[in-house]
């Protein structure tokens, strides 16, 4: 087996563990295990993996409810995606994932925002339907919310008709 192979092995490991860890709501713990991972797969040049742990470390932020921090990682996994093919379906998580967590931080604009920008994807549509009527009732979420806090609803009544 060549040292990458090892290493690649190793940093899956690491991150299954991490994953499970956060399952469980070991956060610290899940944490530390995905920064062991990220360390190898950057060295390797993983991409795709890099995603799914920034991903994961976002997910992990968003339980703790430090939606700022969730932001950041969910930002870093983006960074990510131009690097491997086929990314679409990580791409429209990701997307998902940004406007759950603006949705959390009652920020109704922004997550507004995000999930008009999915729903756009006709591709979407097509390809993940049970994907698609989750995101779709997102912005059906926002106006029952906005109903009740009427200075949001201008803001969102617009982002609707978009």
């Amino acid at each position: 087996m060549t040292k990458v192979a090892i290493s690649y092995e190793s940093a899956k490991m690491e991150y299954g563990m991490a994953f499970i860890k956060g399952r469980f709501k070991d956060y610290s713990g899940s944490e530390v295990l995905t920064f062991m991972a990220i360390k190898k797969f950057k060295q390797i040049e993983d991409y795709k993996s890099l995603y799914s742990c920034y991903d994961h470390l976002g997910t992990l932020q968003n339980d703790i409810y430090e939606y700022d921090k969730a932001l950041y990682y969910y930002d870093r996994s983006l960074e990510y995606l131009d690097e491997f093919k086929n990314n679409q379906t990580q791409y429209q998580a990701s997307l998902n994932n940004i406007g759950i967590t603006y949705l959390k931080k009652e920020d109704y604009t922004q997550a507004l925002q995000n999930f008009n920008t999915l729903l756009k994807n006709d591709r979407l549509k097509l390809n993940n339907k049970d994907y698609y009527a989750r995101a779709s009732g997102q912005p059906s979420l926002l106006q029952i919310v906005n109903e009740r806090y009427p200075p949001c609803f201008k803001t969102t009544q617009r982002g609707l008709a978009n």
